[in-house]
């Protein structure tokens, strides 16, 4: 009878030829990636309106910003903007506001104290009514807007878009490997593997603002213009090849 230990070595030998034989002869291979990006106008606008105030009480940090919002939903309302459709509340928020500590001499570190309270309250807007940008900002400011994000401008459908940069990208990546070939003399003799590692839309924002008071007086009239969208893809493209002769 063998030894267990010679037993173990013949089976490990033997998976190794049978694995070997299963592989079979090594591959040439080349890797490639083509990038691509097709542009278009935008046709939805995108951006969040809100409101953060400050009290010492958490009733009148509330009041103030539910008056606040009650008067900014009024005025999207006004500007014809359909609910749930076109605009939602995307955040509401409380926080309390606290005291430093205070370390003196000899004495207890005092704890921090309650020393009033932080309400947020955001709407979101998402319309296809880009020419409204610039009036939705301005009477959201007006209404008592103060925290704004965006706008940001992209598309309502990025497929078509989508499958041109995609398109364009695998068409490139298919040109360097011709290109590679012919400076090896070398040829594809079939296609191994191919992944689109990217294809995103890129959002468009024209300006960004943080705060409205950072902005002046929003009684000016605020044109805003849309600008072209961009959606950019990558195709990696593995070959198999071998010599040209």
């Amino acid at each position: 009878m063998f030894p267990r230990s010679l037993v173990s070595i013949i089976l490990l030998a033997a998976c190794a030829t049978l694995t070997s034989a299963q592989e079979g002869p090594a591959v040439a291979s080349m890797t490639v990636t083509g990038q691509g990006s097709a542009t278009a106008p935008a046709t939805q606008v995108r951006m969040a309106v809100g409101v953060t105030v400050s009290a010492a009480t958490l009733d009148e940090a509330k009041k103030d910003a539910e008056t606040r919002y009650t008067s900014i939903i009024k005025a999207l309302k006004d500007l014809g903007l359909e609910e749930t459709n076109e605009f939602h509340t995307s955040g509401y928020n409380v926080q309390v506001q606290w005291s430093n500590s205070q370390r003196i001499a000899n004495r207890p570190t005092e704890r921090p104290k309650i020393v009033g309270y932080q309400v947020s309250a955001t709407v979101e807007v998402k319309t296809g009514k880009m020419e409204m940008a610039g009036t939705i900002l301005e009477k959201s400011m007006n209404a008592g807007a103060n925290d704004i994000k965006g706008p940001w401008f992209s598309l309502k459908n990025n497929q078509a878009l989508r499958k041109e940069a995609i398109t364009k990208a695998a068409m490139n990546a298919m040109s360097d490997g011709a290109t590679l070939t012919r400076a090896t003399e070398t040829r594809i003799s079939r296609i191994l593997n191919m992944n689109i590692d990217n294809a995103a839309i890129q959002p468009v924002a024209p300006m960004r603002m943080a705060r409205a008071e950072m902005y002046g007086s929003s009684d000016s009239n605020l044109a805003l213009t849309p600008r072209m969208v961009t959606v950019n893809a990558d195709v990696t493209i593995v070959f198999e090849i071998e010599p040209a002769g």
